[in-house]
């Protein structure tokens, strides 16, 4: 992303990922667990190695996707086990590398679900054998799901539009725009209609059920590509064989979420959650007060054997 005010911008690959600014519009769950006198321990989850709001975790691992799932599954629960930690994120990179590499189609892509899900048993394993399960509460989910790119389904800019009379920010399938100087029209107008399966907004006119249209970092112009389509500028650029950030509505970018422990129900099904639902729940399995979001505990409250007395009074509970 880039950000006018700063006039900085961000990547998840490059070192702008240390500088807080960048993550301070937000308090992460991890720092108002630490404000609140309790202790929280990551691997690898991506913010928890950035000092937000002068917090960082009590126990932490700096982003380095070459450790071992195993041993990032064994620091965590040696944070557990020793420093009286109630939170623990543990990120792992897979299967979304794999995902963007082969597609979810390809047939190999079974064999890294099944290492993925193997990788899970071994957390299992180590809770039992710290006995941490049972007693434990752990949820299973992703930002996201995965949809098959082609070849066939590529739109390229720059048979469109003059690549010198813009800035590209964010990449396919969801592609911001920054124009040069007195060129927004002009770029707007290039795009507008330039393809059936890419939809090209002005800023303002990004339908308010994305909730991408406040901020200072949300580019001039979005162009957003129809499920399984990818923007590039020309067939230099690189190509994913799978990719997500498509419209959210569509199933392939669905993620799962699989809660267990003493506050779930045990083989309870619901059809759906929002992803911004899981802040409140997190935030109520942990008996800490969430600060202003977007999600309700109102909608997970059917997963937990004991209804919360009262929901919290932010994000429309």
């Amino acid at each position: 992303m880039f950000d006018p005010v700063l006039n900085e911008s961000f990547s998840m690959t490059a070192l702008d990922v240390y500088k807080p600014e960048f993550w301070e519009d937000a308090v992460p769950i991890w720092v108002t667990n630490q404000l609140e006198g309790h202790k929280s321990a990551a691997a690898m989850w991506p913010g928890t190695d950035v000092k937000i709001h002068d917090v960082l975790p009590s126990c932490y691992l700096r982003y380095d996707e070459s450790v071992p799932f195993e041993f990032r599954v064994d620091r965590i629960i040696e944070c557990f086990n020793g420093e009286l930690t109630n939170l623990g994120l543990l990120y792992w990179e897979e299967p979304d590398n794999s995902g963007h590499h082969l597609g979810p189609d390809h047939p190999l892509m079974e064999k890294v679900i099944a290492d993925v899900d193997a990788m899970l048993g071994y957390l299992v394993d180590q809770l039992k054998k710290a006995k941490l399960w049972g007693s434990l509460n752990l949820i299973v989910t992703s930002d996201h799901g995965m949809a098959q790119s082609s070849l066939d389904r590529v739109i390229l800019l720059d048979d469109y539009v003059d690549r010198q009379l813009y800035r590209l920010i964010d990449h396919s399938p969801t592609v911001a725009i920054l124009p040069k100087a007195g060129k927004l029209d002009e770029v707007y107008q290039a795009l507008a209609n330039a393809h059936p399966n890419m939809t090209v907004y002005k800023k303002e006119r990004i339908p308010d059920r994305f909730h991408y249209r406040e901020n200072v970092r949300v580019q001039p112009i979005l162009l957003l590509a129809d499920i399984g389509w990818t923007i590039l500028r020309n067939r230099s650029d690189i190509f994913n064989w799978g990719d997500h950030g498509y419209d959210n509505l569509h199933p392939d970018m669905y993620p799962l979420l699989i809660a267990s422990g003493p506050a779930f129900k045990k083989n309870f099904t619901q059809d759906a959650l929002n992803s911004t639902d899981v802040y409140p729940l997190l935030c109520h399995l942990l008996d800490i007060k969430p600060l202003p979001n977007n999600g309700s505990l109102t909608n997970a409250m059917d997963l937990l054997v004991r209804h919360p007395q009262q929901c919290p009074a932010y994000g429309g509970a």
